[in-house]
């Protein structure tokens, strides 16, 4: 049972990124990576928008909002993963240009109206 919502999750999840790398490319922007993974997490979406900045993306995907909007859900915890995990791209990439924002991108699917409705939150920074 376990087992299941997982995938189901996971499954929802990768459908929430593809929409957001679908809409990302639709605004000027360049797909650089997906699903860049570190021991402090992952970034799901690497891009480069139309004036040359480094963009780190965040997806959140939510089919309710019975717990909350789906961008509440990136807390002070999540957020400091992100930093960490965005540090290590930099170093890892041998980028030292701190010309980067982070990025959060919301999902709410209507599988009913086969509609999603997608919100762009730029330059979220709050550590």
């Amino acid at each position: 049972m376990y087992e299941i919502m997982i995938t189901k999750k996971r499954k929802l999840g990768d459908f929430g990124e593809r929409l957001a790398r679908r809409y990302l490319e639709r605004n000027g922007h360049t797909v650089i990576d997906t699903n860049f993974q570190t021991r402090a997490g992952e970034i799901d979406i690497i891009a480069r928008d139309a004036f040359s900045q480094l963009v780190f993306v965040e997806v959140k995907t939510r089919t309710s909002i019975a717990f909350g909007q789906p961008e509440e859900s990136v807390t002070n915890l999540k957020q400091n993963k992100l930093l960490k995990t965005i540090n290590d791209y930099l170093y890892r990439q041998n980028i030292q240009d701190d010309n980067w924002r982070l990025d959060i991108i919301s999902v709410q699917p209507n599988f009913k109206t086969h509609r999603a409705k997608i919100s762009h939150f730029k330059a979220i920074r709050f550590w």
